[in-house]
């Protein structure tokens, strides 16, 4: 079974942004209490920086823009 971080699909992908599709019970900002797999750490790991233009609950799956570039 794949890691809820190799589920996430990336749908474009360009130097300032990036598209994927984030599956359900992936946070998308790090928690405050624990140290959970969250969207902005997994891309600013990958990519050295990461802005998160937009939320998804953690329960929700859909697509989310990444900018890669301020």
């Amino acid at each position: 079974m794949k890691s809820i971080l190799q589920r996430i699909e990336i749908l474009f992908e360009d130097d300032h942004i990036l598209v994927i599709n984030k599956p359900a019970e992936l946070l998308t900002i790090p928690d405050r209490f624990r140290d959970l797999p969250n969207l902005k750490g997994y891309f600013k790991r990958k990519y050295g920086d990461a802005f998160i233009v937009h939320r998804l609950d953690k329960d929700t799956s859909g697509v989310m823009i990444i900018a890669k570039t301020e």
